[in-house]
């Protein structure tokens, strides 16, 4: 008996694999349409991000695992 069709996938994010790049935050911001900022829930932000803890707290934010925030900036 069959139960799956023989185009069944189980696991079909396996096929669209999302490409990713890395590099310096100055080729990032002239090339990127976002640039992702790992941020510690016990530690301040990096000065690049243009935001402190308190920001990023008055945004909702609390860095826990799986958390994200968008912040606009301007580009330059």
């Amino acid at each position: 008996m069959k139960t799956a069709p023989d185009d069944f996938d189980p696991i079909p994010s396996t096929r669209n694999r999302a490409e990713v790049g890395v590099g310096s935050l100055d080729q990032a911001r002239q090339a990127a349409a976002a640039i992702a900022v790992p941020v510690s829930s016990a530690l301040e932000p990096p000065e690049e991000l243009g935001t402190d803890a308190a920001g990023l707290a008055a945004a909702g934010f609390t860095g826990k695992r799986g958390e994200t925030l968008v912040l606009a900036v301007s580009p330059g």
